[in-house]
């Protein structure tokens, strides 16, 4: 949900949010989206500690888009670099 709220975010504030708003809700509803459980809330901050310890700042919706992903064993299709940072996490680049 937390990746859904971003492109949410990014069509309203968009140059031509109607129709962005249209695409990013037609593809929103092609996808199974995951939720931020107890279990992900706590992938998350274990990877907040292991990155903390290491003197590496991410900022919070993306350490818990990192905690769903990993707590769910799944990819994620990003092409935000810092996400390399996270020990473990399946990057897929588009």
């Amino acid at each position: 949900m937390i990746t859904a709220y971003e492109l949410v975010k990014g069509a309203y504030i968009s140059s031509r949010s109607d129709t962005n708003l249209v695409k990013v809700r037609e593809s929103l509803s092609n996808l199974r989206i995951l939720d931020l459980s107890i279990g992900a809330a706590e992938e998350a901050a274990r990877i907040y500690k292991e990155l903390r310890d290491k003197g590496k700042i991410v900022g919070e919706f993306d350490l818990l888009i990192a905690g769903i992903v990993q707590f769910h064993d799944e990819g994620l299709v990003t092409r935000d670099a810092h996400f390399k940072m996270i020990r473990g996490i399946k990057l897929i680049d588009w």
